[in-house]
């Protein structure tokens, strides 16, 4: 087992930290590791009740430009995980969702970053507001079918790591529902 010698912390902003550490490994090896810390995140995909999907198109700076991806944010200690994600959902489409299902968690960087996104499915989600988004973030919500987010995938449209991963545990987790058991 690798183990830390030393932390430190270099740099801090309201988002996330940058953390320099010293480990050893199992043979005595010694050397230093760099990433960064941040609170987590929360991914939802949400579905309506005729089976489309709520998506937002959201413009991202270091992109320089606009991509397909499902709502989400940061967490932080004023909610659950489950509580920033129905927060998350109303805050960036106006939608709220009758159930909430876990379907695992996903790490966005690995080795870069120690975040774990939360993935989460919203049935029987409905327009309930208009979407109210944070200062700063240029979103507008978008409806698609299963294909059409095949489609944007393909296309280069959804390019977001996080809802690419998201999408792949939706598409598992619904695969292995709908799988009929084999009984012995």
């Amino acid at each position: 087992m690798w183990k830390r010698v030393s932390q430190q912390i270099l740099h801090e902003n309201p988002y996330w930290s940058s953390i320099e550490e010293e480990y050893e490994t199992p043979t005595g090896r010694r050397g230093r590791y760099y990433y960064a810390r941040t609170p987590g995140s929360v991914l939802v995909v949400p579905q309506r009740s005729d089976g489309r999907f709520v998506l937002v198109r959201q413009y991202r700076y270091l992109w320089g430009g606009w991509g397909l991806e499902f709502p989400g944010g940061a967490c932080d200690a004023t909610a659950s995980p489950e509580e920033r994600a129905m927060l998350e959902l109303r805050e960036e489409t106006g939608y709220c969702a009758q159930e909430w299902i876990a379907l695992g968690s996903v790490s966005p960087c690995v080795g870069l970053l120690d975040e774990r996104s939360l993935v989460y499915w919203a049935r029987e989600a409905t327009q309930v507001a208009a979407p109210s988004p944070e200062e700063g973030e240029e979103i507008e919500s978008v409806v698609c079918s299963a294909q059409e987010i095949d489609q944007a995938i393909v296309s280069g449209a959804m390019w977001s790591g996080m809802s690419l991963s998201a999408w792949m545990l939706f598409r598992a987790f619904s695969g292995a529902l709908s799988e009929p058991s084999v009984s012995r």
